[in-house]
């Protein structure tokens, strides 16, 4: 189904030849891929099973491409795309605070699949939303800036849980190091 281009002039702000509100759901997208793998990859560093956690991300996953599906459906019957990126968000948003507020294994689990519910629910409106606002000439371009932030962002996660692990270490070994030094002169 071809969508109508919202950009009919080219009175719309931008920076470096693209819109402002494709940079908005760029850098939303950066943000919440970094947050994304920095939470949820210490997950298997708190003691669970690797089997139960891959039980757990099949189970979201499929239902993040089920909400995904209704949610894209939906954005282009109601033609209210931004409602649905900013209830997905919200929803992203809360699953962190539900993690950061977990006892237990369920919990654990509850966040996961309320955060891939709102991954889901924003996902398809967003690429939409895209594609009505980018000038047809342009659409890969602007595709393609989106992608390649939420990769970056993704990557980025990565290097911080890198540079914080190696951090941690490093200070764990000296601090053994040094107590044993200091033992042994006592």
């Amino acid at each position: 189904m071809k969508t109508p281009n919202v950009l009919k002039d080219n009175t719309e702000r931008s920076f470096f030849g693209v819109p402002l509100a494709l940079w908005i759901l760029s850098l939303g997208m950066f943000f919440l891929n970094c947050s994304s793998v920095v939470v949820f990859t210490c997950l298997p560093f708190l003691s669970f099973k690797k089997s139960s956690i891959g039980r757990l991300e099949g189970i979201v996953e499929g239902l993040s491409l089920i909400c995904r599906a209704a949610a894209g459906l939906l954005s282009d019957v109601i033609k209210r795309r931004k409602r649905f990126l900013l209830i997905g968000y919200g929803i992203c948003a809360i699953a962190r605070l539900l993690l950061a507020a977990a006892s237990s294994f369920e919990w654990i689990i509850f966040s996961r699949v309320v955060e891939k519910i709102g991954n889901g629910v924003q996902a398809s409106p967003r690429e939409a939303l895209i594609a009505d606002i980018a000038p047809a000439k342009s659409l890969g371009k602007f595709y393609g800036l989106n992608k390649a932030l939420g990769m970056t962002g993704s990557t980025l996660g990565s290097g911080l849980l890198i540079f914080y692990f190696s951090f941690t270490v490093t200070r764990l070994l000296f601090s053994k190091f040094f107590c044993m030094r200091g033992s042994w002169l006592v």
